[in-house]
């Protein structure tokens, strides 16, 4: 299992959100094929996220499942911590827990830009 990291566009971005993704496992547990797919209607499409989710989950194994083709949904849940310092680029924080056999949360710090050494060109 490879922990996810939450990508540094959408920290920049302050982007949150879930993904739903829905996974094929083969005889072995790994992972066959992967779709972002909306099983929660409220989930909103965040291309930034899903793409991260997606490309994590293929390197995952899971236990070798008792029937094939075996369906899973996991929820990865990309969500920021106020509780952690803020980053100015240099202190990049992400925690991850795992909540298996179909959840993943991945929390990371701010992102904060100082804009007190930017020189305004027109004064």
């Amino acid at each position: 299992m490879e922990t996810p990291t939450y990508p540094p566009l959408a920290r920049l971005a302050r982007i949150s959100g879930q993904v739903a993704l829905t996974l094929v496992l083969d005889g072995e547990g790994k992972v066959e094929s992967v779709e972002a797919t909306a099983e929660n209607p409220r989930l909103v499409k965040t291309p930034l996220l899903q793409e991260s989710a997606v490309e994590n989950i293929k390197h995952w194994t899971f236990a070798k499942p008792q029937s094939i083709p075996f369906k899973q949904v996991i929820i990865y849940d990309y969500e920021f911590d106020n509780s952690l310092p803020g980053d100015n680029g240099a202190n990049p924080i992400t925690k991850v827990t795992f909540d298996l056999p179909d959840h993943v949360t991945i929390l990371a710090n701010l992102r904060f830009i100082d804009t007190q050494d930017v020189n305004p060109k027109h004064q």
